[in-house]
C-alpha cells in the first residue's frame, strides 16, 4: 500500500506566534547540524577501524571465491558493514550530548532516516554500494548547506479535531525540549483547512481521526517563510474490502474512435464527445502541425546567416512544439485514468484490466493520428493505471494488442456470449 502526503499550511500557533516560528527554524537548522555530524561521525569511526584494507581484502576474497566456482558455504562473508551496533552507539550518543534542546522523538527519527539511507545508498556510477564507494574516495559525502525538515509522527503528535464547522483543524507537536529542566515542550498550531482550496483535501484528517486511513511518520518543512506539515497517510484498507474483485472495467484506445471501455457487460466509447472523437486531441495536434509548418516555411526563406551555424537557433522553437505535445498527452492520459479508477470504485469494481497496443498496432489507433506526426505514449497509460489502482486497492492486470505469433489474430475486447 503506497503512502500519500498532503500539504496543510500551518495558520497560526497557540502562543507567541512569530516567536515560535522563529523557534522552529532553529530546530531545523540543529537537524541540520545533526545530518552533517552523523556523515562525519562515519568517516571517522571506518577511518580509525581500518575499513579500507579489510573491505578491499574482501573483495579479492570473492574474487577468488568465484574464480574458483565455490559454493555457496565456503563463499566470503564481509567483515565490515556500513553501521554496526558499536557504530549506532557512538552516532546515539554524540546526538543526545550535542543537541539536548532538540525533542528525543525528533533525533530518534532523524536517526532511522540517515542510518537507513547510509546502508541502502547506492552509487553513482559501479556495483559497489554507495557507502563503499564513498570510503574508497570515489564519491563525496552528503552537504547539507540549508535547515531539513523537522520528522514527527504519532508517538510525539496528535490531530485535533475543530470544535465547530467554522475552526480548523490542530495539531498538537513535540519537536524540541525546555533547555532548563529538560521537559518536552507542546506546541499547538491551527492548519488551515477551512479556505476554499484546503476543503477537498481536510477530509484526510478527517479519515485519520476516524481510523479510515493510517498516520505515518510526517515533516514540517518551511516554504519561503511558511511553516508546513506535510501529513503522510495510506489510504483506506477497508475500501479495498468494499470492491468486488470477480467485476472487471476494461480499458482500449480505439481504433474508430478514442478510448472502448467495457464495463458490467457493455461495451462503450468513452472520454470522448458523441462521434466518439476526442476533439481537443484534434485540435492540439492541428495547432501544432500548423505552427510546426510555419517555422519550417520561415526557415526555408531565412537569410544564409541564419543557415548553418544559425541552424540550431532556427529550429529550436521545434522542440518546444515536442514537450508542448508531450505535456499534452500526459495530461490527457492522468485525466482518463483518473476518471476510470472513480468510476471503478464508485462501481465496486475490484479489478482493471488495460489493453495496450504494441508494435504495429500502435499505428492503427484513433489517437496516434493518421500521418503519424505525433505519437502516443501507451506505455504512460499503463503506469499511471498501475500506480492509481494500487492506492485505491483495485486489482490490475494488463493484456497487449499486436505482441502475437505470425499468422494469429491480435487481441479484442472479448464480447459477451450467450
Amino acid at each position: 500500500m503506497l503512502v500519500s502526503v498532503t500539504p496543510f499550511e500551518i495558520f497560526k500557533f497557540a502562543g507567541g506566534d512569530k516567536a515560535r516560528r522563529a523557534q522552529w527554524k532553529l530546530v531545523s537548522e540543529e537537524c541540520q547540524q545533526i545530518h552533517n555530524r552523523v556523515w562525519q561521525l562515519f568517516l571517522q569511526w571506518h577511518s580509525v577501524n581500518g575499513s579500507v584494507a579489510k573491505i578491499k581484502a574482501g573483495l579479492e576474497a570473492l574474487a577468488a571465491w568465484r574464480a574458483a566456482g565455490g559454493d555457496k558455504e565456503t563463499k566470503p562473508k564481509p567483515e565490515v558493514v556500513a553501521i554496526g551496533s558499536e557504530l549506532s552507539k557512538i552516532i546515539y550518543r554524540d546526538v543526545s550530548d550535542g543537541w539536548p534542546d532538540v525533542h528525543s522523538r525528533t533525533r530518534v527519527l532523524l536517526l532511522n532516516r540517515l542510518v537507513s539511507g547510509i546502508r541502502t545508498r547506492k552509487a553513482c556510477r559501479g556495483s559497489l554500494p554507495g557507502w563503499i564507494n564513498i570510503l574508497f574516495c570515489r564519491e563525496g559525502i552528503p552537504s547539507f548547506t540549508h535547515p531539513v525538515p523537522i520528522p514527527f509522527d504519532k508517538v510525539n503528535s496528535h490531530l485535533i479535531p475543530p470544535d465547530d464547522e467554522n475552526d480548523n483543524w490542530r495539531l498538537s507537536v513535540k519537536v524540541e525540549r525546555s533547555p532548563s529542566d529538560g521537559h518536552s515542550l507542546v506546541d499547538e498550531c491551527e492548519l488551515m483547512t477551512r479556505k476554499r482550496k484546503t476543503r477537498r483535501i481536510a477530509g484526510v484528517l478527517s479519515r485519520i481521526a476516524e481510523g479510515l486511513s493510517s498516520f505515518r511518520g510526517s515533516y514540517l518543512v518551511c516554504d519561503r517563510g511558511k511553516w508546513v506539515a506535510m501529513i503522510c497517510h495510506t489510504s483506506a484498507a477497508e475500501q479495498a474490502n468494499m470492491l468486488d474483485s470477480t467485476r472487471k472495467a476494461i480499458l482500449m484506445p480505439g481504433v474508430h474512435n478514442a478510448w472502448v471501455v467495457k464495463k458490467n457487460g457493455m461495451i462503450r466509447r468513452r472520454f470522448a464527445d458523441r462521434n466518439g472523437e476526442a476533439r481537443h486531441v484534434l485540435g492540439m495536434r492541428r495547432l501544432i502541425f500548423g505552427e510546426r509548418q510555419e517555422r519550417q516555411a520561415n526557415y526555408r526563406w531565412a537569410s544564409s546567416s541564419l543557415k548553418g551555424h544559425g541552424r540550431g537557433k532556427a529550429t529550436h522553437g521545434w522542440e518546444k512544439l515536442s514537450s508542448r505535445w508531450r505535456d499534452f498527452v500526459k495530461r490527457y492520459n492522468n485525466e482518463i485514468t483518473t476518471k476510470l479508477v472513480k468510476e471503478c470504485v464508485q462501481d465496486g469494481i475490484g479489478t482493471i484490466e488495460y489493453y495496450q497496443p504494441v508494435d504495429f498496432q500502435r499505428d492503427r489507433r484513433w489517437l496516434t493520428g493518421k500521418d503519424y506526426r505525433c505519437g502516443w505514449d501507451y506505455f504512460q497509460v499503463k503506469t499511471m493505471l498501475s500506480q492509481k489502482c494500487q492506492r485505491a486497492g483495485i486489482v490490475f492486470t494488463t493484456k497487449q494488442i499486436g505482441a502475437v505469433e505470425e499468422g494469429a489474430k491480435p487481441a479484442t475486447i472479448p464480447r459477451k456470449t450467450a
